[in-house]
């Protein structure tokens, strides 16, 4: 939930979060999908945040929050 953890962080230091950029790799370095979970995406929500840039197996994919 390092979603979450770094939404917590940025409004700490008041700053507002627009994009939202979510990375997991497997041991070998290869990208993993980085889809928030369901919790994740209710926190991102809540938080505003407009956009989120996330890995997949076959690189990078986007998810614009409404």
């Amino acid at each position: 939930h390092s979603e979450v953890k770094a939404l917590l962080k940025s409004s700490s230091m008041r700053k507002k979060v627009h994009t939202l950029k979510v990375e997991r790799y497997d041991s070998l370095g290869g990208m993993k999908l980085a889809f928030p979970c369901v919790s994740c995406q209710q926190g991102i929500r809540l938080a505003g945040v407009k956009r989120v840039v996330f890995t997949t197996e076959d690189g990078y994919n986007e998810w614009v929050v409404n």
